[in-house]
């Protein structure tokens, strides 16, 4: 056989090949958007006080459907949007047929004042409504007043008109829980140059700037738990190197 012939047969194999493989990836891409991987079962992770039939629910997963034809963010969002006790919910597809839904609970940061009479936003870490409430007093989490929150229903992201003080909001809770200063109840952000604090045993702390809050606040709770134990009146730690007390008369 001539080295033409040879040449023409090889390069008629090597398109039946190409064709043969075409054909084969076109019917697995049809089948697995048909026949092949629909859900079957939903997989729920992760601590949470909802049950598995709540947030499946929520999700909007419907069993049947191509997995690679379902919108696994969206069903996260609508699980988040549902569930306000929750601050992440991440769906992946785990083949043949199921998708795995992992989920982390909120835990409550601060209770945020809303500017209308005694009520007050559940403020997740992340950030979160968690619920509405009327009366936080007997809560451990801080009270903030002065951000004034845009209207908000449990379930939706916490948003303010005045980013700086949104942003401060994570900051000061931040400072509080890295200083231990469980003490204060209460933060009043309604100016951001002159940011006041309120412990439970009748101090008012003035902050100052929100700078160096960490070490201010660890200057006030040694001071407020040591040489100022059982005092009421005003603590200025604007400059922690030189703070000054000011005794209620």
């Amino acid at each position: 056989m001539s080295k033409k012939r040879r040449r023409k047969k090889s390069g008629k194999r090597t398109l039946y090949y190409l064709m043969f493989s075409l054909l084969a990836v076109i019917t697995l891409v049809i089948l697995s958007n048909t026949v092949l991987f629909n859900l079957e079962r939903v997989v729920i992770e992760g601590e949470r006080d909802y049950s598995d039939d709540e947030i499946i629910a929520a999700s909007g997963l419907e069993p049947g459907k191509n997995l690679f034809r379902t919108d696994l963010r969206l069903a996260g969002e609508r699980i988040l949007a549902a569930l306000p006790k929750l601050d992440g919910a991440q769906c992946a597809i785990s083949l043949p047929s199921s998708i795995v839904v992992t989920v982390k609970p909120a835990a409550a940061m601060a209770y945020v004042h809303t500017g209308n009479a005694a009520e007050f936003y559940q403020v997740s870490n992340g950030g979160r409504v968690m619920d509405v409430v009327t009366n936080p007093k007997s809560v451990k989490q801080v009270i903030i007043a002065g951000l004034e929150p845009e209207q908000a229903v449990p379930g939706e992201a916490l948003v303010s008109s005045d980013e700086d003080k949104l942003a401060f909001l994570f900051t000061i809770t931040d400072a509080l829980n890295r200083t231990g200063s469980d003490y204060i109840t209460s933060v009043d952000m309604t100016d951001l140059l002159s940011v006041e604090a309120y412990t439970r045993a009748g101090v008012k702390i003035l902050l100052g700037k929100p700078f160096d809050l960490e070490e201010k606040l660890a200057v006030a709770k040694t001071l407020v738990a040591g040489e100022l134990a059982g005092v009421k009146g005003v603590l200025d730690v604007t400059n922690p190197d030189q703070a000054v007390f000011l005794p209620e008369t």
